[in-house]
């Protein structure tokens, strides 16, 4: 993979939570942006937003495993607009709204790995292994 793509997807990863534009991804990579556009989607397979938007998307499906943060909190920490941009986004990308993918998240890491609780001031999720 091209070196510059390289610092462009380094640039998105430390960088989920917040807004950043391909005008920045093609300073990074010293590329203009048609070329860094082009030379990302040849090598990653979607266009730089895309990608950067499925990398949005993914720490939302972290978050909503991990912590019990309400939407719009989830909405901010991702770098999203808005809670109904997430709700939207998330729904077109995984089929099932942000509420209903943590419910039945829970429900299958309950009935793997045993009961767990939530830390109310963390909103992490403490698991309690060798339930009788």
């Amino acid at each position: 993979m091209d070196p510059r793509i390289q610092e462009v997807l380094l640039l998105m990863r430390e960088n989920v939570g917040s807004e950043i534009s391909v005008d920045e991804m093609a300073e990074r990579a010293g590329l203009s942006v048609s070329r860094v556009t082009h030379l990302f989607t040849a090598q990653v397979g979607a266009s730089p937003h895309r990608y950067f938007k499925s990398l949005k998307l993914e720490l939302v499906k972290e978050l909503l495993e991990t912590t019990l943060l309400r939407m719009d909190q989830i909405a901010k920490r991702a770098g999203l607009k808005s809670r109904s941009h997430l709700e939207q986004d998330f729904k077109k990308e995984f089929g099932l709204t942000p509420r209903r993918y943590r419910m039945w998240r829970w429900s299958q890491d309950n009935w793997v790995r045993g009961r767990g609780r939530l830390d109310r001031q963390s909103g992490h999720k403490i698991v309690r292994m060798g339930t009788k």
